[in-house]
């Protein structure tokens, strides 16, 4: 089994991790030996503490283009290491540059691909099934390789698969290093700036209010923010398609490419429930879901539901709150 690891800077990101946890069972079942590649401009560090830490063979692939995401480089790359002897498993998490890495490798390499796997299983006759969620999550897709020798799964973060306990570390796990040489690359990343970010609201907050889409126009972020002042400690949220929208900054974007948080309460508003978001909802106390979409997958996990207009229901809240205070 192959792990693609993820570097900014030299460093390994959290996805990379929980990419091993993940993995790990699907290792046991398999009897599969199992490397990380690190990307990076100098890695060999990163490397060795992966080694020491996880107990698994590590490849640090070094490029001074590679000091910042270069997917086109480092698919190259990876073309060029795995080619020769394709591993059963290509593992990578689930975020927009992985599944650019994984569709130019799917392609040079000519295997399949199963993108935003969540959990597994394994068959009677001893073979993976990799479940996926379809439909904005309404349906379960259950993805059985046959008769295939490699497989590329791009792996939701931050969903644990509950992984077996390890035991010990293999002593023998290895730190390889490979330096990429000289190919034709129109894309160089020079620099990365970082997003200003000091609103730490939505991780110290006891109660999130939380927008989706289906809020409807931006005006009716006021509700959101009148309802949310009328618990103690809280703040608002949002999902990604709010903040692609410009409703609201990104610093309020829940979810596997946004915040995860573990409020006391968390109180979703016109939001249907996609894998990404639930991702990061999933350690909140207590879900409150209000949507007009009976269907929505948001219910599935909500500890209550709410089927009505949000735009009827949270003025008939505020009324009644401001009416106990009298």
């Amino acid at each position: 089994m192959l792990l693609i690891g993820e570097t900014i800077e030299n460093k390994l990101s959290k996805s990379s991790f929980d990419l091993i946890t993940f993995i790990r069972d699907i290792a046991i079942i398999n009897l599969a030996k199992t490397i990380m590649i690190i990307p990076g401009k100098d890695v060999r560090t990163v490397s060795e503490k992966i080694n020491q830490k996880e107990g698994i063979d590590t490849l640090a692939l070094e490029h001074d283009s590679l000091m910042y995401p270069n997917p086109l480089l480092l698919a190259k790359a990876l073309i060029s290491v795995i080619s020769k002897k394709l591993p059963a498993y290509i593992c990578l998490s689930h975020n927009m540059l992985n599944c650019q890495i994984a569709g130019i490798l799917a392609h040079h390499l000519s295997v399949p691909c199963i993108s935003a796997v969540e959990s597994f299983s394994e068959s009677d006759d001893g073979d993976i099934i990799f479940r996926r969620s379809i439909f904005n999550g309404k349906l379960k897709a259950e993805i059985k390789p046959q008769h295939i020798e490699t497989v590329i799964i791009t792996i939701i973060s931050n969903i644990p698969s509950n992984p077996s306990p390890i035991k010990e570390f293999d002593n023998r796990a290895k730190v390889m290093i490979e330096k990429v040489y000289a190919q034709e690359n129109n894309f160089i990343p020079i620099n990365i700036k970082k997003r200003e970010d000091n609103d730490r609201s939505l991780e110290e907050a006891e109660v999130i209010v939380s927008a989706g889409k289906g809020i409807g126009k931006a005006e009716n972020i006021s509700l959101i923010q009148d309802t949310a002042s009328i618990f103690n400690h809280s703040t608002i949220g949002a999902s990604r398609v709010v903040c692609d929208l410009g409703w609201l900054p990104y610093s309020k974007q829940i979810g596997e490419t946004g915040k995860k948080v573990n409020p006391q309460l968390y109180l979703a508003c016109g939001i249907s429930g996609s894998t990404q978001h639930l991702a990061g909802i999933k350690d909140a106390k207590m879900i409150i879901a209000i949507n007009s979409d009976p269907q929505a997958v948001i219910f599935n996990i909500a500890q209550y539901g709410i089927i009505e207009d949000l735009k009827t229901f949270l003025p008939i809240l505020i009324k009644k709150y401001q009416e106990s205070l009298k």
